[in-house]
């Protein structure tokens, strides 16, 4: 069982992101972000000032040395405020710095994690396609001289537009084998179309083709001489993607909750506060706890991963957890606020749009909840 008890570093590092987003983040700030929906490159160079992009890469690579837990205080500080920077953030620090420093050849290593440790850097995630398991996988790379020919679509890559680099599942022939490459964003061949969503704007997702790509032996992840293959590397980087979601669900469901909460003491009607009413306080007791289980499993899940231990089962409850009590806590703040709530005017309606797409994110809760039965033997 996990100690919630933070360590002094920890509670230094949750200190100072809680102060930059007081300072940095206020709400006429990031309700003007939302409505412009571009990607937070000025936000993001902050955080990359104070070290935080650097919490999951070695010291040898510019980072701060690799500590889970705090990129996860980190991601949940986030969300509360501005979850779509949360999600930015957490595609660096999972997404690429955490996979890279794990999976990433000595050259790989060398050439990426400093420019993902100083925020000049951004590798995207071009990986699933038309189901949540590699069984869909249509993309095909294909031997040709000294490299490969890498063809087809993934769609719904977040930060696909920003993206200097791209890691890239394909099928490398007729059979069920799969690789993953490092593919240069400047690369010929790649186009990107921008997809209009219905939250987490400014973390935009792209649909990328990959129409003939060339990219050399050497960039497949590991490098010719990798010690896994490539179904252990995509789970790893799944868990890592999950685990940055989780956090970011966790985030999201307190801010709504402080939302509501805050409503629920200053709002009055007849003739006392909306918190003193039986239904509103049963909605924000319920959201509490719920937010503390979540709490829980997030954290064990980032306390495993730490250690070095496979983490799939307990990433994949924690996602699950977070990302439904996200979406509770938004639409229960929503009928805290009552008819204000359906207003653009009042934050919540951000954390509802926001929240929605955390229950299929990374991998969608069904199929986390069928390979969780799986694992029971079911």
């Amino acid at each position: 069982m996990m100690d919630f008890e933070l360590n002094s570093e920890e509670k230094l590092i949750q200190k100072a992101i809680r102060d930059f987003v007081t300072k940095e983040l206020p709400q006429g700030v990031v309700r003007e972000l939302d409505g412009m929906g571009q990607f937070p490159e000025k936000q993001l160079t902050a955080l990359s000032k104070l070290g935080f992009l650097g919490l999951t890469i070695p010291e040898a690579f510019d980072g701060e040395g690799v500590n889970i837990v705090e990129a996860c205080i980190v991601a949940e500080e986030l969300a509360m405020g501005y979850p779509a920077l949360a999600a930015c953030y957490a595609n660096a620090v999972f997404g690429s710095g955490a996979v890279l420093a794990t999976l990433g050849s000595e050259d790989q290593k060398s050439r990426f994690l400093p420019g993902i440790a100083r925020g000049e850097l951004w590798v995207a995630l071009a990986l699933l396609e038309a189901d949540d398991d590699a069984g869909g996988i249509e993309t095909r790379a294909a031997p040709e001289g000294a490299g490969v020919v890498i063809s087809g679509e993934k769609p719904l890559v977040a930060l696909g537009d920003v993206a200097d680099a791209f890691l890239v599942l394909a099928r490398t022939g007729k059979t069920d084998d799969l690789a993953l490459y490092c593919v240069d964003g400047n690369a010929p061949g790649i186009t990107r179309n921008r997809v209009d969503t219905l939250g987490m704007h400014g973390e935009n997702l792209v649909n990328v083709v990959f129409d003939r790509v060339w990219v050399e032996s050497q960039a497949i992840l590991g490098g010719m001489d990798r010690q896994m293959t490539a179904p252990e590397q995509l789970e790893m980087i799944q868990n890592y993607q999950l685990l940055g979601i989780g956090a970011q669900a966790l985030g999201m469901a307190r801010g709504a909750f402080g939302l509501a909460l805050s409503h629920a003491k200053n709002r009055v009607q007849f003739d006392q506060v909306i918190g003193k009413f039986t239904a509103i306080q049963e909605k924000l007791t319920d959201l509490l706890c719920d937010i503390a289980a979540a709490k829980f499993l997030v954290y064990n899940a980032a306390l495993v991963a730490s250690t070095g231990k496979k983490f799939t089962r307990e990433v994949a409850m924690a996602k699950i957890k977070a990302a439904r009590i996200a979406v509770q806590a938004s639409m229960d703040g929503l009928q805290v606020f009552g008819g204000y709530g359906y207003s653009m005017e009042y934050d919540i309606q951000r954390y509802v749009r926001d929240a929605a797409g955390t229950l299929s994110a990374g991998i969608s809760n069904e199929s986390l909840g069928l390979k969780i039965a799986k694992s029971m033997g079911l």
